[in-house]
């Protein structure tokens, strides 16, 4: 195209290093881990990724308080995303240290935050790939997902999706 011959291909999926990531021991890797068994949600917090409804479902599991369990967000989220989540983590009177957010996490840290999770989840309404699918479950992690986008294509598995329905505008989200 236009007689160039500098273009890239760039493939989806995961890198060669991710690869190599999951196939390594990463004991010098650390992670602040949840003391309990924890969900995990890794990528960012627009709209379109609802993890408003995480927290609504959250609320409506009683085994999430009774375990003490956590919900993990993994990512580089400033506050000002963050405050509506928590806002909605307190009206929903969830323990606020069973909310956790990591900030930046390094390709190794993010392994080994799949491999301790007992659950990762993308509840978004909409993803162009789903990544993050791909990444949990070869780091042998448990994934289920929203059918949004092409994220059904990469996890494979109809029992493995649910319907992610929108928060209502009440929240101040959408």
């Amino acid at each position: 195209l236009f007689d160039k011959d500098n273009g890239v291909s760039i493939g989806a999926g995961l890198s060669s290093a991710f690869e190599d990531l999951i196939d390594s021991e990463l004991s010098s890797v650390t992670i602040q881990r949840p003391p309990h068994d924890y969900l995990l949600y890794v990528g960012g917090l627009d709209w379109r990724k609802n993890v408003p409804m995480m927290v609504e479902a959250l609320a409506l599991t009683p085994e999430f308080k009774a375990r003490g369990m956590q919900f993990v967000l993994a990512g580089d989220h400033g506050e000002t995303v963050l405050a509506p989540i928590r806002a909605l983590w307190r009206k929903y009177e969830l323990p606020e240290d069973s909310l956790t957010t990591t900030g930046w996490v390094s390709d190794a840290q993010l392994v080994k935050l799949y491999r301790h999770a007992l659950l990762a989840v993308q509840p978004s309404l909409m993803e162009g790939f789903g990544l993050a699918a791909l990444e949990a479950m070869a780091s042998s992690c448990a994934f289920i997902a929203a059918r949004g986008g092409a994220v059904g294509e990469v996890v494979g598995r109809d029992d493995l999706l649910f319907d992610g329905e929108p928060m209502p505008a009440q929240f101040g989200i959408l």
